[in-house]
């Protein structure tokens, strides 16, 4: 009796648990998307980025309260700074470590200030490496404008 070569993608499953394991997936990355868009509302409305916000349900309800990837496209990239955004990032790392939320945010902080620090220490040093800076040509005089004869009007205006 010849024996069939199994497939890696070939598997035991019925269909029916293909299908239901595919649901079950589905199911999990939906509520995956629900909590984040609940986590990001939440952090914009302590940022109060529905001040800022077009949506008068966020205005009304004085949190955000419409959609939340909008709100990161529009708002959140281009108005939160860089360093506020890795900040939030830091703290949020640390407390799913298990830090407290304080000692999550204290040690966040602490970080962002050596980081700050280091990045004067190495500006510095870039100031005293660099040559100094040439001074500045002095510009060419303007020629003076032809005189004419004839006397000099200002723009003609057809309405006022």
């Amino acid at each position: 009796m010849a024996s069939r070569k199994r497939n890696d993608s070939e598997t035991d499953e019925t269909p029916e648990a293909k299908r239901a394991a595919r649901l079950e997936f589905q199911r999990q990355r939906a509520q995956e998307a629900r909590l984040l868009a609940e986590a990001r509302s939440e952090v914009f409305t302590h940022l109060r980025l529905w001040t800022v916000c077009p949506e008068k349900r966020c205005l009304r309800a004085r949190a955000c309260a419409g959609d939340a990837e909008r709100c990161v496209r529009e708002r959140w990239h281009p108005l939160v700074p860089r360093e506020i955004k890795a900040l939030l990032l830091k703290t949020f790392a640390l407390m799913e470590d298990g830090y407290s939320h304080a000692e999550a945010a204290r040690s966040a902080r602490e970080e962002m200030r050596r980081h700050r620090e280091a990045a004067a220490r190495l500006d510095a040093l870039d100031a005293q490496d660099a040559p100094a800076p040439a001074a500045p040509a002095a510009p060419a005089p303007v020629p003076a404008p032809p005189r004419s004869s004839a006397p000099q009007h200002g723009p003609r205006i057809r309405f006022l």
